[in-house]
């Protein structure tokens, strides 16, 4: 399967912008769920203690070559983003 590749912040709320001492607001992914053809094979639920650009492997035992797998996150934000895969 493809590697998926997404990025985010994951700010914590509790660094300081370097130049103006301000605090950096809190974002932070909050829940993952990965899908295999549309259902939920896994749901995380994530807090600011993740890093930036999290990096995330998992394996769908029952998969097939076809057979689609997606992954979407949504943060503290309600921003969303999803990505989508293929089994090779």
């Amino acid at each position: 399967m493809d590697r998926l590749n997404f990025c985010h912040p994951m700010e914590t709320g509790r660094r300081k912008h370097p130049a103006t001492e301000a605090p950096i607001p809190r974002h932070f992914i909050h829940q993952v769920v990965c899908e295999h053809h549309g259902k939920p094979v896994m749901t995380l639920d994530w807090g600011w203690g993740i890093s930036a650009n999290p990096y995330l492997a998992f394996e769908i035992l029952a998969g097939a070559p076809g057979d689609t797998v997606s992954v979407r996150w949504t943060d503290d934000r309600q921003k969303t983003a999803s990505l989508e895969t293929t089994i090779a």
